[in-house]
């Protein structure tokens, strides 16, 4: 009789503390999260560059515009034109295709006294399809209006040329 009890005692003892045929061994291992970040968009500015109107006169009133995609200059009285000038250029650096939106200056801007840059022009217009590989260039351009009676100098003024994504 002992042993049955003996028996029974160790068998209730197993129940209790949960012995399990079928018991899970865990194995862990650690890893990590991690993430690079960059700039989605950069852009340049080519040194040296400048949405250059040359050297006019200013005998009477005229226009000088700028052709962003060719660079060529026109004016309304090519008489005015002493020296032509040329298009600005940026340079724009993304990490992966994407349209970017092309956004100029909307008013026009003082250059001086009787000298007003009344219209900026880009391109490509409006949207630059830009490419992880590259070249992504914007041209700019603009139309210079010169009043008769411009005092003579050299005049210069800073714009901004905004992309967005």
């Amino acid at each position: 009789m002992r042993k049955l009890v003996l028996l029974s005692t160790t068998a209730a003892l197993v129940m209790l503390t949960g012995f399990n045929a079928n018991a899970t061994t865990n194995v862990t291992a650690d890893s990590q999260a991690k993430v690079t970040i960059v700039d989605a968009v950069a852009m340049d500015h080519e040194t040296g560059k400048a949405l250059d109107f040359g050297t006019a006169m200013s005998a009477i009133n005229h226009t000088i515009t700028i052709d962003p995609a060719t660079g060529e200059q026109t004016s309304s009285d090519e008489g005015q034109i002493v020296t032509e000038g040329d298009r600005d250029h940026f340079t724009v650096t993304v990490p992966a295709d994407m349209n970017l939106t092309i956004t100029l200056p909307g008013e026009s801007l003082s250059l001086g006294t009787g000298l007003s840059v009344t219209q900026f022009t880009s391109s490509p217009a409006g949207t630059l399809n830009a490419t992880k590989d590259g070249p992504n260039d914007i041209y700019v351009g603009g139309t210079l209006a010169v009043s008769q009676g411009a005092a003579s100098g050299d005049y210069a003024q800073s714009y901004t040329l905004t992309i967005s994504y």
